[in-house]
């Protein structure tokens, strides 16, 4: 009776340690269901880089530079403190993203993203454009 317990205790330990590192396997999410910082934008074919001075910056300062989070149906664009909300809706390998009551910057009201790697890039505005990075 001991033997059989010490093997259903084995069994039962190596069951849960294969159930544990199952649960760490990617099961194929959506990948703008990651999180985003922001690492460069173009206004009007002027490109600002956010990253250097302006990630010590963000950090010193507590101004939040831009950041994009998504659960895969809805989303979250914090700047300068403040979040603008929408809902996302997945068309082929682009996303459109439809803002809140025209809650976007600029009062847009849908905008499209693309993924490639670990690069998000929104096109705002016909003239506004938003590289994000994984964070």
């Amino acid at each position: 009776m001991k033997r059989i317990k010490k093997i259903f205790s084995v069994f039962l330990a190596l069951f849960l340690a294969v159930s544990l590192c199952a649960c760490a396997v990617n099961t194929g999410g959506d990948p703008i269901t990651a999180r985003w910082k922001v690492v460069s934008s173009t206004l009007n074919n002027t490109t600002t880089s956010f990253t250097g001075f302006w990630g010590v910056w963000d950090k010193v300062s507590g101004t939040k530079i831009p950041e994009f989070d998504s659960d895969g149906n809805t989303f979250t664009f914090s700047m300068s403190g403040k979040d603008h909300t929408g809902t996302v809706v997945k068309n082929g390998d682009i996303y459109e993203l439809y803002w809140d009551n025209a809650s976007g910057p600029n009062k847009v009201r849908m905008s499209t993203a693309t993924i490639n790697g670990d690069i998000l890039t929104i096109q705002m505005t016909d003239d506004l454009t938003m590289i994000f990075k994984m964070k």
